[in-house]
């Protein structure tokens, strides 16, 4: 079965050199990518100065951001030392929180395993992340640029290797972010996020991008909805585009019963482009705890997000 699954490309995936073209027209090909700007260097955080050691456990954190008291949930494995350490944002789906993207994902968990970094699980002001438009209130994309600053201002932060994930719409707001503030994320993991509802994004720097889907989602369809709008092999053919990556069909093989995963190869400043399609998937967090409906999950989405965004450093 996995033969199979690695030998018949799927249909949509032929589509990206087309995707890739009309993206290149845009303005997104190879010759349009803009260079770093001054102060983009990774760097430690403020609270680095301090020397101080980050001490293992959960850490309630609050902060004000446009006026409005906001939340976050901040775990803290044992392997976090006195060194500036890497930091990943998970984002919650609608009538979520973080802590409970926090059991449910099994993130904390993953980042307790090592390679070890500070997990932060923010809340939405409301059921969900405001990802139809950064002006309206909440704006989500600078409460998460305040809620950075505040954590670099107590814990001892590797600046260059600051991540996102998060599933449905908190993938949609980890896809946002992406856009919104590439130069402070080094990599971004969706699952079962929907794009449809996105503003367009304006950057043209590179940031590596995992995207994790069921074929057969009835919430945010593999597809798109109407006409296409917010099909998943568009969206990453726009950031394959904007990435710049050399390889215009990807490699393919099987993971597992039923997921393949495609990858892009090596793009601009060391970033990648990953999609694993998950056969008969629903709209489901493989591995979550509980188990989302639909069929049993082969895969943790824990696992291959975090062995995705681990490694990555700003481009």
């Amino acid at each position: 079965m996995c033969r199979r699954l690695v030998a018949r490309r799927p249909p949509s995936v032929k589509l990206v050199p087309l995707l890739l073209a009309l993206a290149g027209a845009a303005g997104l090909g190879a010759t349009g990518g803009a260079s770093p700007g001054p102060g983009t260097a990774p760097r430690s955080s403020p609270a680095c100065a301090s020397g101080a050691t980050a001490r293992a456990g959960d850490v309630d954190l609050a902060i004000v951001s446009h006026g409005v008291r906001r939340t976050a949930r901040v775990h803290v494995p044992p392997g976090v030392g006195s060194g500036p350490a890497a930091l990943l944002l998970a984002f919650h789906g609608t009538g979520g929180n973080g802590r409970f993207m926090e059991r449910y994902s099994g993130l904390a968990a993953q980042l307790d395993r090592g390679p070890a970094a500070i997990g932060v699980f923010p809340d939405a002001d409301g059921p969900r992340w405001n990802v139809e438009e950064r002006r309206a209130d909440p704006d989500d994309i600078d409460f998460v640029g305040n809620l950075l600053d505040a954590l670099g201002e107590r814990w001892c932060l590797d600046l260059g290797r600051v991540t996102a994930a998060g599933v449905s719409n908190g993938g949609s707001m980890a896809a946002l972010l992406a856009c919104a503030m590439p130069r402070r994320l080094a990599g971004v993991a969706i699952v079962a996020g929907g794009f449809a509802t996105l503003p367009p994004c304006r950057s043209r720097h590179p940031v590596s991008v995992l995207e994790i889907h069921g074929r057969d989602d009835p919430v945010v369809p593999y597809r798109g909805l109407a006409g296409g709008r917010g099909a998943v092999v568009p969206w990453l053919a726009s950031w394959i585009a904007r990435d710049r990556c050399r390889r215009v069909h990807p490699r393919s093989r099987a993971i597992a019963r039923g997921a393949v995963r495609y990858d892009w190869g090596a793009c601009a400043g060391g970033t990648s482009v990953v999609h694993i399609a998950i056969a008969g998937g629903r709209h489901q967090w493989p591995g979550a705890t509980p188990s989302d409906p639909g069929p049993a999950a082969t895969i943790s989405a824990a696992a291959q997000v975090w062995a995705f965004l681990a490694p990555r450093r700003l481009a």
